[in-house]
């Protein structure tokens, strides 16, 4: 499932779009399991890189829009930075070592726990 809100300029991808380049060394250790326990991570690997060709066109098409207003489309995977594209590839935010979390009911709203809601 894919968030697009191209007003603000974000899009939540889950694990269809995930940067992996610039993941944290402890992040992208914990992937490694994923290759280790699976023979891959899609279903069927061609529809996934024809979806990851066609979500970064999308986010080069809203970038474009954006960039008139002086904005650019940031790019949530499911983990890993905040990115952005660059020349058809994911690149870090600068200055950012955030990483998306999509808000779940319990994020938005607090929890019982004291936590304060994303």
């Amino acid at each position: 499932m894919i968030f697009l809100a191209r007003d603000p300029g974000l899009i939540f991808t889950g694990d269809c779009l995930v940067n992996l380049k610039d993941m944290s060394r402890e992040r992208a250790e914990y992937n490694k399991l994923a290759d280790f326990l699976m023979t891959s991570v899609n279903v069927n690997s061609a529809i996934a890189r024809e979806q990851r060709r066609a979500l970064l066109e999308m986010i080069g098409e809203c970038d474009t829009e954006l960039e008139a207003h002086g904005k650019r489309m940031l790019v949530c995977g499911g983990h890993g930075p905040v990115s952005i594209v660059t020349d058809g590839r994911l690149e870090a935010l600068k200055g950012r070592e955030e990483h998306c979390v999509m808000a779940t009911p319990r994020r938005m709203h607090g929890s019982a726990d004291g936590v304060p809601g994303v």
